[in-house]
């Protein structure tokens, strides 16, 4: 059964779920031979309290910023449990960073410390050393590398372990000292002109996040991650599946299609570009079929397209951008049953027949996908809800968290973001006037500005840019959108 969340920061939400969940499979990564190996959430909480144990007792001060750059793997859940529970904030890059970004946000961040994957991130840095005044000392993540010049990361997690069994309890006092409002990451944003900003992200930016997400996932689920570990976007995904007691497992995009196959996720955090090559895969299969099976297919999706089309107009789950005619709708509803009664058993007999295998792409049991990071292509959209496979299409940003809005099962709208998240008020202004448009008018484009407890904090040393976008609590997008 789910935690209910009471944790006032990301620390006690660790301790709060390996409490919960103790010895279930936390995250999953594959060995050497390539078998799925588990790192439970009593594991992960063990490694993480004993890393920051280590870290403390190395110097790390609390609301310190740490460099963590690295991949998806379970090394990068345990540095970042370790970071956050001695009360610093971690800067997180993946290992494709340039020597451009690693010269500027390391020293911007003030980051001494700094993780590292593996020996070649480690040789990376070190070629940028001289350009990296602050950094004091470097940890490398990966347990069989032993290299002059940084500590690995198991080292200091034995060092914590041996520190906590003489009694070291410095650990529980930084955690008790977290306060909402501390930050938990620093993450630069890549801009197309100008130097990257550092978006601080707050405890309490995570947990409302994670407390208020309307889509029920718990412990009987399985996700399979692909997205960048340190994209806010897949980082609140896993901190929701800590939360909910999920497992994860760790994929790649080479490994992908044989991971969908033996993990059968049930959910799963996703980005547009992932549908569309799925889509053109689909496509590109076909056309190498032959004919019977393309005809097949155009029978089946037909029916379907039918089908789910009336269901979604009669359970209100057409996008309808001015609002719908009551005397059109009821003849409009009429036509919709008729058409749904007269196409449900040939759609269920070929979804059946041919649907459910183009399913088993994704494993057979997917059951949702948030999809983020990017707009989805409408044609995209329609054909995979329209085969079974729920994508929840979300809006947001990294200045908020993400997730401003996104979709749920109850209210999928192909075309829509879905609802405005709980706690956040919206507003769209006229971008040549700057009168409010809505509230209260819908169905106009506006500038999306909004103001809810997933802001970010601000741009890191960066008042000017900050001040541009944050005014009296509201943060200005950028974005154009319309409320139906």
């Amino acid at each position: 059964m789910s935690i209910e969340i009471k944790a006032k920061n990301l620390a006690e939400l660790y301790r709060d779920a390996a409490e919960a969940y103790g010895d279930r499979a936390a995250f999953l990564t594959r060995d050497a031979k390539k078998n799925f190996v588990p790192i439970t959430f009593k594991e992960l909480y063990e490694h993480g309290i004993n890393l920051a144990t280590a870290l403390i007792d190395m110097g790390v001060q609390a609301r310190e910023h740490v460099g963590l750059l690295a991949d998806n793997r379970k090394e990068w859940i345990i540095a970042d449990y370790g970071i956050l529970m001695c009360g610093a904030a971690d800067v997180p890059r993946g290992t494709d960073v340039t020597d451009q970004d690693i010269t500027y946000i390391i020293p911007h961040s003030d980051s001494k410390v700094v993780f590292v994957e593996h020996k070649q991130m480690f040789d990376k840095l070190q070629a940028c050393r001289s350009q990296l005044p602050n950094v004091t000392q470097v940890v490398i993540m990966d347990q069989d590398a032993k290299v002059d010049g940084a500590l690995n990361m198991y080292d200091l997690i034995e060092k914590g372990k041996q520190l906590r069994s003489q009694g070291d309890r410095r650990v529980e006092e930084r955690v008790a000292q977290i306060k909402p409002d501390d930050l938990f990451t620093i993450i630069y944003t890549s801009g197309t002109t100008g130097a990257p900003k550092g978006v601080m992200l707050m405890h309490s930016n995570m947990i409302t996040q994670v407390r208020n997400l309307p889509i029920k996932i718990n412990e009987t689920d399985r996700a399979v991650s692909i997205l960048p570990v340190w994209h806010v976007f897949e980082r609140v995904f896993e901190m929701l599946a800590i939360s909910r007691g999920m497992p994860t497992y760790y994929s790649n995009v080479r490994n992908l299609r044989e991971d969908l196959g033996s993990v059968q996720p049930t959910f799963m955090a996703s980005a547009p570009r992932l549908w569309e090559n799925v889509y053109l895969g689909i496509k590109k299969n076909l056309e190498n079929a032959s004919g019977v099976a393309r005809g097949l297919f155009g029978a089946a999706y037909f029916c379907a397209r039918m089908f789910q089309g009336s269901v979604r107009f009669m359970s209100g789950k057409k996008l309808d951008l001015v609002g719908r005619n009551p005397i059109a709708s009821f003849f409009r509803g009429i036509f919709h049953f008729w058409r749904a009664s007269f196409f449900v058993l040939p759609y269920l007999l070929l979804d059946t027949i041919v649907l459910k295998k183009i399913r088993k792409a994704t494993g057979g049991k997917l059951r949702g996908s948030v999809s983020g990071g990017g707009a989805l292509p409408l044609h995209v959209d329609e054909f995979f809800n329209n085969i079974g496979i729920p994508v929840l299409e979300g809006y947001g940003m990294t200045e908020t968290s993400p997730v401003l809005a996104v979709r749920t099962w109850k209210r999928l709208v192909i075309g829509s973001v879905g609802p405005i998240y709980p706690e956040t008020d919206l507003r769209l202004v006229d971008i040549t006037t700057g009168n409010i448009i809505y509230p209260p008018e819908r169905g106009r484009k506006g500038e999306i500005h909004v103001k809810g407890p997933q802001v970010m904090k601000g741009y890191y040393k960066n008042p000017e840019a900050t001040d541009k976008v944050l005014k009296d609590g509201w943060m200005n997008t950028g974005d154009l959108g319309v409320v139906t």
